[in-house]
């Protein structure tokens, strides 16, 4: 980018265009040194004489490109971090081991692994996942008023 200010108008016709064909910005002018060489010479003040000090220039060089793509941030979970995690949730009303199931459900698909086989009986419910990094136990009963969910890996 080029900036310049002067205290009269100056004609910089010759240091760049525009094409007509491509529609596109063209210059011949590569780095600051052949910048300042042009501007000392291509300058032309609409009234002559102009001094050399009444104009001044300023240039910022840019690289426009494409952003990296980067893939979205995998969430983490505490139960990632061991081999076996245990929790215990106090019983809200209106939940039940199906939908403490489907919490658990999304994290494990989440982390890769894929539902194998899953078993409920009463307020007990137990699934098999499988992933890259092996198998997955998810383990939820209601106890005392509170779910214990536990996850082996």
């Amino acid at each position: 980018m080029l900036a310049l200010a002067s205290r009269t108008p100056l004609n910089i016709e010759q240091l760049s265009q525009f094409k007509t064909q491509q529609g596109s910005f063209q210059t011949g002018i590569q780095g600051q040194g052949q910048l300042a060489q042009a501007l000392s010479i291509v300058v032309n003040p609409v009234a002559q004489p102009i001094p050399q000090n009444s104009w001044d220039s300023a240039t910022a060089f840019y690289n426009v490109a494409q952003r990296p793509v980067s893939a979205p941030a995998q969430p983490t979970y505490p139960w990632t971090q061991v081999r076996v995690w245990r929790s215990y949730t106090p019983y809200t009303s209106g939940s039940n081991v199906v939908t403490v199931y489907q919490d658990f459900n999304t994290q494990l698909t989440d982390q890769g692994y894929r539902l194998v086989s899953r078993n409920q009986r009463g307020n007990e419910l137990s699934a098999t996942y499988r992933g890259n990094n092996g198998t997955a136990q998810l383990y939820i009963r209601l106890v005392n008023g509170q779910f214990e969910v536990r996850i082996n890996r």
